[in-house]
């Protein structure tokens, strides 16, 4: 009964070992399945926050952009404005006869022609007075 008591006995064991192998191999992978996993969230969590970070950047620029635009709105407004100023015909005559001295021409001084001139100017005093005796 002893050998028959042993080999039971050793049988029991060896039903027993079978898991216990088993049971150790896979406590293993699932640490090796948990490490894994942990490696995966940290790398997530790290390209999470590197995501807000570049975000918040972005649109910092993006305030700093819409900034200049409205600066540089307001300046091609007021230089419109200037422009609208300049281009005034009281403006023009005013400076013209300030600074430069001119004047607005006589009624009798003005000569109007029907030639179109190109390269040179008509100097021929025939023609001019033969243009004043048409237009008048």
């Amino acid at each position: 009964m002893s050998s028959d008591s042993f080999s039971k006995r050793d049988s029991k064991h060896a039903a027993d070992a079978m898991p216990l192998t088993m049971s150790a191999a896979m406590p293993a992978s699932l640490l090796r399945l948990a490490a894994c996993l942990l490696v995966a969230v940290t790398l997530s969590a790290l390209a999470v926050a590197y995501a807000s970070f570049q975000s918040r950047q972005l649109f910092i620029e993006l305030q700093a952009l819409q900034d200049q635009h409205t600066r540089q709105q307001v300046r091609l407004g007021q230089l419109l404005l200037e422009e609208s100023v300049w281009s005034s015909l009281a403006i023009i005559e005013q400076k013209a006869s300030d600074q430069l001295g001119m004047q607005v021409p006589d009624a009798s001084s003005i000569i109007v022609t029907d030639t179109i001139v190109t390269d040179s100017t008509v100097t021929d005093k025939e023609q001019q007075l033969a243009m004043r005796e048409r237009l008048q």
